[in-house]
């Protein structure tokens, strides 16, 4: 497990260089203890196990390093940002290049109808579409008893009307001839009638009064219908044409492919500072391997000389003790 907290770390390596060293450690002052009982003077065979014993050591810090480092290299070698750049910068060109086109379209692109007024004019065929709605909504209580959902079923009703002027307003509009264009308003005209003289009888049976001239389905019909005729009239009139339609679709469709062409190249520029972010990255991290690397063969290096120089003076040290007591045995037994 690699650790970049504080500068790269394996614990694992560490944890098993230090045990081996303890190892190499205690079985060099036994050998030594051995060699000095056995009367032997020089350690040399003593001294190339260790460095034998530090080789392997080294060996296993490259064999667990060495993967990681040149895994890096190939991850490095293979991401030719320059290459990259090239790549980018030619596709945000030709990008460039039709936003360029687009935007110029856009500005010369002079809208048939003034679509500021479009919501106010759908406003109006809906409030016009809703007197019966507004004025008569609890009359509907006599289909469903509960006054909330009296009420919206007669903004249903209202949405239903205001909706079906629009479309008989569209087919008047696109009509080719008087002809065609009244029947259109008469169908209009006869299925509004219908609906608000229907709802006028609902009316009358809810306030249980059928002889008030006022309550009457009829004029409440022709009421409406007054109404609904204007709303017609504003729908086939003041809403936009097919053709118009068309033409503001083509004009949001140009703006949309600019956005998009604009996004495509700041996703671009974000793709490639991803690419060069992760070589650096990696870079670091190579540069970081490396440097451990090295730091650890160093430490076992100065470790191995240490060793040698704690076996030499344990040598001297206890085979000149030794000759120290001999020496002194046979003074007494000259003496």
């Amino acid at each position: 497990m690699f650790s970049f907290q504080f500068g790269l770390r394996v614990v694992e390596i560490e944890n098993f260089i230090t045990a081996e060293i303890q190892k190499i450690k205690a079985k060099a002052h036994q050998d030594i203890d051995i060699a000095i009982s056995q009367g032997i003077l020089t350690i040399n065979l003593l001294l190339l196990e260790i460095t034998a014993f530090f080789e392997v050591l080294k060996e296993h810090v490259n064999q667990r390093l060495n993967p990681e480092i040149e895994k890096l290299t190939e991850e490095i070698s293979q991401t030719n940002i320059e290459e990259l750049k090239e790549i980018t910068k030619s596709k945000q060109d030709a990008n460039q290049k039709k936003i360029g086109t687009l935007e110029v379209d856009v500005k010369r692109t002079k809208l048939s109808y003034d679509w500021k007024n479009y919501k106010w004019i759908k406003i109006a065929i809906l409030s016009l579409c809703s007197i019966d709605a507004m004025a008569n909504y609890s009359s509907l209580q006599v289909l469903v008893s509960n006054l909330l959902v009296a009420i919206i079923l007669a903004l249903a009703v209202a949405i239903g009307l205001a909706f079906g002027a629009h479309i008989l307003g569209s087919k008047i509009r696109f009509a080719k001839t008087l002809k065609e264009k009244a029947i259109w308003l008469s169908v209009g005209f006869i299925g509004a009638s219908a609906v608000f003289f229907y709802l006028g009888m609902q009316r009358q049976v809810f306030s249980d009064d059928g002889s008030t001239f006022s309550n009457s389905p009829i004029l409440w019909m022709l009421f409406n219908d007054f109404f609904f005729i204007i709303a017609l009239l504003l729908a086939s009139t003041k809403l936009p044409t097919r053709e118009q339609v068309l033409e503001f679709n083509e004009f949001n469709d140009k703006k949309n492919q600019i956005l998009q062409l604009k996004h495509q190249n700041a996703e671009l520029d974000k793709a490639l500072q991803i690419e060069e972010s992760k070589v650096n990255e990696n870079k670091q991290k190579l540069e970081a391997f490396k440097k451990y690397k090295e730091g650890l063969l160093m430490s076992l290096d100065k470790e191995k000389e240490l060793q040698h120089a704690t076996c030499l003076k344990e040598h001297e040290l206890k085979n000149g003790r030794i000759l120290l007591n001999k020496n002194l045995n046979n003074e007494t037994k000259l003496a």
